[in-house]
């Protein structure tokens, strides 16, 4: 099937397919529709997550999208990427530290804050020299690069657990969990995590498992 080389986007009387997703594409779907590719996401990145996986480059453009005749989204993560984007990488990557799960959380925050305002938005400022740079510099000092919510697009709640995922120390992040439960609090009031049970047992259920490093 050919799809558009532009938008990533096609429609027909089948599905619709986005091959991957950008600035373009995701500003064209339902708001509804930007919270089931995120609660898939996060499903994605708990199956790695109890495998002991690290994605080593989660960006946007490696997420694919397929809408089928059910009116059911599926997702693919591709597994990496030959082309990172200095956007979403985290603290401890760009100073050649550790990687763990946490990093995957900084890297996912990005990620659900652009998708639910349909852009691509953050507040870094770069007045000299590269956003390489820049980003080195800041995170040598122990500074986050922080996203931004204009018009309040995301609830309140939810906003405040995505800045919390930006925390420069992995530890201060919050888990997958956390984040699950946030995303259905405020999409849906009486859906339930991906994560069986209260805040807390999911919080535990996550807990259960060793926290996996980049190339465990």
């Amino acid at each position: 099937m050919q799809h558009q080389s532009d938008s990533h986007l096609k429609n027909n009387s089948n599905f619709t397919v986005l091959t991957e997703l950008n600035d373009n594409n995701i500003k064209n779907l339902m708001l509804a529709d930007r919270y089931a590719i995120v609660k898939l996401i996060i499903k994605e990145l708990h199956k790695m997550y109890i495998k002991g996986t690290v994605h080593p480059n989660l960006k946007l453009d490696i997420i694919s999208a397929q809408k089928n005749l059910n009116n059911k989204w599926q997702i693919t993560i591709k597994p990496d990427s030959t082309k990172p984007s200095i956007f979403y990488i985290c603290p401890e990557t760009q100073l050649k530290q550790e990687k763990t799960f946490a990093s995957n959380i900084y890297s996912l925050a990005f990620i659900i804050t652009e998708l639910l305002n349909g852009e691509n938005i953050r507040d870094e400022k770069v007045v000299d020299g590269t956003l390489d740079e820049f980003l080195t510099e800041s995170f040598s000092k122990g500074n986050a690069v922080h996203i931004v919510n204009p018009n309040n697009r995301i609830p309140k709640t939810l906003f405040q657990v995505l800045e919390k995922a930006q925390a420069f120390n992995p530890e201060d992040r919050p888990s997958l969990a956390e984040l699950s439960c946030a995303i259905y609090e405020v999409s849906n009031p009486y859906s339930i995590s991906i994560f069986a049970g209260s805040r807390e047992a999911a919080e535990a259920q996550m807990n259960t498992a060793s926290t996996p490093t980049l190339g465990a």
